[in-house]
């Protein structure tokens, strides 16, 4: 698993319940953005941005448990000796590594069990069988229970999870990673659906950030910015608390006069910041939200 701060990683989710008669796909970006050391473990945590795109919403999606469930911390850990796969859980775990659980073992082999914590009873004593080593490490549980499969890549990390329960009343969901950005370096789509449009095929002489429009808007306004040669691009939108809302842009574009639209029918009423970052360039506007 990659972890590094500023590491992004793009997944479809896929869920399906025949007794409510849901099914809803969502993209969510999962992004590194800090570190803590408790008890003399590095511990990792992240942001999620979700973004609905099909289905009416009414299935039970948890989107804290996305991709892992680990609970109000979301901080995760990669043992560097054992390769064990561990989040942060007080109160939990083993006499051997106590206050976290294992999720998986990259070092597994295969048909090695690997047992989340020390804990008796279902599901605190879940447990995970290797079943495929060729260029992937893949766990699956027992099938006495609802069915857990969780993917690792060699050199990717996570990417696929899948929760199977069939009866009368079956649930599935999927998990599938889509994208990732890598110390700068997009690979896959890394996109969260928001259309970029190029309205120009001219090359800039620089990079530029306009004042979008309409503003002030209800509930959409557009964005233009120039790029002026091939570079990683950025556009996050915050508001008045510097708190990141939105994940406009995050891709390689070639030069260019580009425009992205923003809707912001699920946010409130206020002054928004937007943000340019290609490379050394940064450049923020502010713009008025009003209903």
């Amino acid at each position: 698993m990659q972890l590094k701060i500023g590491n992004i990683f793009v997944y479809d989710y896929y869920e399906t319940q025949s007794y409510i008669g849901c099914l809803d796909r969502y993209r969510a970006k999962i992004t590194i953005t800090d570190t803590s050391r408790i008890s003399g473990r590095l511990y990792y945590s992240y942001s999620k941005y979700i973004f609905h795109y099909s289905g009416n919403g009414t299935c039970a999606y948890n989107p804290f448990a996305f991709p892992f469930n680990l609970g109000a911390n979301n901080l995760i850990r990669v043992d560097s000796i054992s390769g064990k796969v561990y989040y942060y859980n007080p109160g939990l775990g083993c006499s051997y590594s106590p206050d976290e659980t294992m999720l998986d073992s990259l070092n597994a082999q295969l048909n090695d069990g690997v047992h989340i914590n020390c804990l008796t009873g279902y599901p605190n004593n879940y447990a995970y069988t290797c079943i495929d080593t060729n260029n992937v490490k893949r766990f699956k549980d027992s099938p006495t229970y609802p069915t857990h499969d969780r993917t690792y890549t060699y050199g990717v990390g996570l990417t696929h999870s899948s929760y199977y329960f069939v009866s009368t009343n079956s649930t599935i969901n999927e998990i599938t990673m889509m994208g990732r950005v890598i110390n700068g370096i997009a690979y896959g789509d890394t996109g969260i659906f928001v259309s970029v449009h190029a309205i120009s095929n001219n090359v800039p002489t620089d990079f530029n950030l306009y004042q979008n429009y309409p503003n002030p808007f209800n509930p959409a306004t557009k964005i233009k910015f120039d790029i002026s040669k091939s570079s990683y691009s950025e556009i996050k939108i915050y508001d008045i608390l510097g708190n990141e809302v939105a994940d406009l842009v995050h891709e390689q574009l070639k030069p260019g006069s580009y425009e992205v639209e923003w809707d912001g029918s699920n946010f409130a009423s206020g002054l928004y910041f937007y943000k340019l970052v290609v490379g050394d360039y940064v450049e923020t506007k502010k713009m008025v939200l009003l209903k």
